[in-house]
């Protein structure tokens, strides 16, 4: 991914690449750099800002992720607009809003994801974060319980999620985890 930055730097996808495989190595604060810098280049690319607020998020930048926050949320209520259909943005932006100090706003825009019947699990796992976020573990739970079953099967991302640390000792999430491991094997 660097060489591909160092191959051309102007383009703003190589940066967006370069800060998601740093992310996903584990090195959290190098993937801030490129990041920043992919919005830079691009400032319209959406998932640069959620993937730079969960770098933020990770390393405790508040701040800095309230920041990003507010400068996503137009970006994401344009593509709603667009694309009213897409609950996984839904639920990146509820998140946006929560993180930029709209917390009843963001619970508004969660309500009509949370209590449909058809939501994806990817958009259930974001929306048991964003409860996670708001002090309401019996929620997030309820949501990722859903998110298993419409299909979440991600247990290492759910495992080493920072966010759910505190339900380490939880017997409902415990269930969850074993029924994941279960239904991978």
């Amino acid at each position: 991914a660097l060489e591909g930055v160092r191959d051309a730097p102007t383009d703003f996808y190589r940066h967006f690449s370069l800060g998601w495989f740093n992310y996903n190595s584990g090195r959290v604060q190098e993937a801030i750099p490129a990041y920043e810098e992919a919005l830079r280049l691009n400032p319209k690319y959406r998932m640069t800002y959620w993937n730079l607020t969960e770098a933020l998020d990770r390393l405790g930048r508040d701040g800095e992720r309230k920041h990003v926050s507010e400068l996503a949320i137009p970006h994401f209520e344009r593509w709603l607009l667009l694309h009213p259909n897409d609950q996984f943005a839904r639920a990146q932006y509820a998140t946006f809003l929560l993180y930029a100090g709209h917390r009843e706003q963001a619970l508004a825009t969660l309500e009509p994801l949370f209590t449909a019947s058809d939501v994806d699990g990817l958009a259930l796992y974001t929306i048991s974060v964003l409860y996670m976020h708001l002090g309401d573990p019996v929620a997030a739970i309820r949501a990722l319980d859903r998110a298993v079953a419409a299909g979440f099967s991600h247990i290492e991302l759910l495992k080493s999620d920072p966010n759910f640390a505190p339900l380490a000792s939880n017997s409902e999430f415990q269930n969850l985890i074993e029924r994941m491991n279960y239904e991978s094997a």
